[in-house]
């Protein structure tokens, strides 16, 4: 049995890059050396193999939970046992891959092509198509950029995408012809016919006989292992907002480790956004090290370009401020490894709209005929403002009649303003406005045979999950040369997370009771008791108190004022709005309009 040509490549994060491959007449991945490249980054692993015609590599943080494949990889490395399992499952080698993991293997002998990504889409795949019967692929849209010029055309789609969610959701890419994987999504290709399938779906099967004091014991046993699996060392610390998930993390690091374990965590000198006060509490509780920076006005000033430019796709997500600032504490410390908290409340539903959206279904357990033979004619009509409680009866009527996920989306910007006031009127002729609601229909009913709440959580995987927060995190670790470990998106963990009844995770308005009542013992007091909160930045209430950044962003709307995608009288709207309104919200779309604008300087 061959071992892999090449493991163990840790002084960089490995970037898969493929030269066009036509399937027809393809150079053999044994020629995989100068296939592939690396950019500066984390340590990741990345392992090759080739034997009997099949080419195999992975890259990432990839598991087997079947032994002999498990002993395959630990004596002969990962890309060994991919091979070997493909070579004896053919495509359904895939699904006995875990972890994070990015998987091409070219098949020779039929000419065949597969892409693969992991369950959670915390690594990545990108591939673009040349002439037909070539593709392109690589694991970061800047290396397909190099390797392929003419793909570099930026998508007007992708910029009104943007624009409504903030960041770009896959399948979709800035450029017109590149995309990339979904999450637990594969790529086959024999250089005519390409197919995309779904290699897992999550089966939300609960038992409504489970024991709830059995699933707690396997809840914390499961975390437990999903820590231990990160392989915390000496140079591995923890963020710490002071949450469930990053203080569950941060104590059970400490609890399985014979030192003292460092953790990380930012602050804001802004009422209503500062949170140390819970990090120093479960650090106190566990006995961490932790190491704290407020962030000020100042640092968003001189990291605004660094931000923009990191991703390789605009990003609009602020937080990412915070997310850099302390990676970068933490690499000032000698850190190269982090574990993040990212996933809990997507699994055992801890966001707020969870229990909003539930309540707003209720609505549709009223009979149909009794909807729309009494109730709607009654608070539906014009004469229906006689109270403030008729107004309010009116407006959770309304909210409730609109499909979900639309209805997630009740507040978004593209919804609340007309989308003529917003774009160029040459820009809208170039796209469809009507296909960001199309693609969140087509991932939440994905996920149609769940229930209401595994539904939402289903499709905050992907949309909040993989397009967004692990993306956030991933790019801003990696600028500081930091890996980061997922413990809380685990497969088991998530495999357990399916298995819980839905009102065991949340019952009359009590966001992730069953972890809360599970960690009842393990997390501090105040921890347990905090409401939700993360690492948001306070940039609108700082925006309207700072003429450094004032002065900072001005520039940038000008400038994307000319560029004939936003309408000059939408963004002096906004910044009015932010000035004499909701700061907090209108400073939101500004940032995200800044950061459009800085990208595109950048990268066009």
């Amino acid at each position: 049995m061959a071992s892999d040509q090449r493991q163990n490549l840790n002084q960089a994060h490995p970037t898969i890059i493929s030269q066009p491959i036509p399937v027809s007449d393809v150079p053999a991945l044994s020629e995989t050396y100068a296939l592939l490249g690396w950019d500066g980054g984390p340590s990741n692993l990345i392992w090759l193999s080739e034997g009997d015609g099949v080419y195999a590599i992975i890259s990432g943080r990839p598991r087997w939970r079947d032994s002999k494949l498990a002993k395959t990889a630990a004596e002969h490395g990962h890309g060994t046992a991919i091979r070997i399992a493909y070579s004896e499952h053919g495509d359904k080698a895939i699904s006995l891959v875990y972890g994070s993991f990015a998987i091409c293997i070219f098949d020779d002998r039929q000419r065949r092509l597969i892409l693969a990504i992991d369950r959670l889409g915390i690594e990545r795949m990108c591939y673009c198509f040349d002439d037909g019967d070539s593709l392109s692929f690589a694991t970061t849209l800047t290396s397909i950029k190099r390797l392929r010029t003419e793909s570099s055309t930026v998508s007007n789609q992708a910029l009104f995408d943007f624009m409504y969610f903030h960041v770009i959701p896959s399948p979709s890419t800035i450029y017109e012809k590149v995309r990339k994987l979904e999450p637990g999504q594969m790529l086959t290709f024999d250089g005519s016919v390409t197919e995309l399938s779904y290699y897992w779906t999550p089966k939300f099967v609960a038992d409504d006989n489970t024991n709830e004091a059995d699933l707690s014991v396997e809840l914390l046993d499961t975390l437990g292992t999903a820590v231990e699996r990160c392989n915390a060392d000496e140079r591995t610390g923890c963020f710490l907002s002071g949450g469930l998930d990053s203080s569950t993390v941060t104590g059970l690091a400490c609890k399985l480790s014979s030192r003292k374990i460092d953790a990380f965590t930012i602050g804001f000198d802004q009422a209503g956004y500062d949170e140390v006060t819970f990090a120093r509490a479960a650090a106190k509780h566990f006995g961490a090290n932790l190491t704290e920076y407020y962030v000020t006005p100042e640092d968003i000033s001189g990291t605004v370009d660094e931000i923009a430019t990191t991703y390789d796709e605009p990003f609009g997500n602020s937080s990412a401020i915070p997310t850099l600032f302390c990676a970068r504490l933490a690499a000032e410390n000698g850190k190269t490894h982090l574990l993040a908290g990212d996933g809990g409340d997507e699994l055992f539903a801890g966001n707020e709209r969870y229990e909003t959206q539930t309540i707003f279904d209720y609505y549709h357990q009223i009979p149909g005929w009794m909807r729309s033979a009494i109730v709607e004619p009654v608070f539906l009509n014009n004469a229906a403002n006689w109270t403030p409680l008729s107004r309010k009866v009116r407006r959770y009527i309304e909210q409730a009649n609109v499909e979900m996920p639309e209805r997630l989306q009740t507040y978004n910007t593209l919804n609340t303003n007309r989308i003529a006031d917003v774009f160029t009127t040459e820009f809208l002729e170039t796209v469809d406005t009507g296909r960001p609601v199309s693609e969140m229909k087509r991932w939440y009913h994905k996920g149609s045979e769940a229930d209401f709440l595994s539904r939402m959580l289903f499709f905050d995987w992907k949309l909040t999950l993989a397009d967004n927060d692990i993306r956030k995190v991933n790019a801003m670790c990696e600028r500081e040369n930091i890996r980061v470990s997922y413990p809380m998106l685990d497969d088991d963990l998530v495999d357990l997370s399916t298995k819980i009844p839905s009102d065991m995770k949340m019952r009359r308005g009590q966001l992730r009771r069953f972890f809360r009542n599970s960690l009842d013992s393990f997390l501090p007091c105040e921890v347990l008791s905090k409401s939700k909160h993360g690492f948001g930045l306070p940039f609108g209430e700082w925006l309207k108190k700072s003429a450094e950044l004032q002065s900072m962003i001005n520039p940038s709307l000008e400038s994307l004022a000319s560029r004939g995608i936003i309408q000059k009288s939408f963004i002096e709207s906004m910044r009015h709005k932010h000035s004499h309104e909701h700061a907090a919200y209108y400073g939101g779309i500004i940032w995200t309009l800044v950061m459009l604008e800085r990208w595109l300087t950048k990268n066009t």
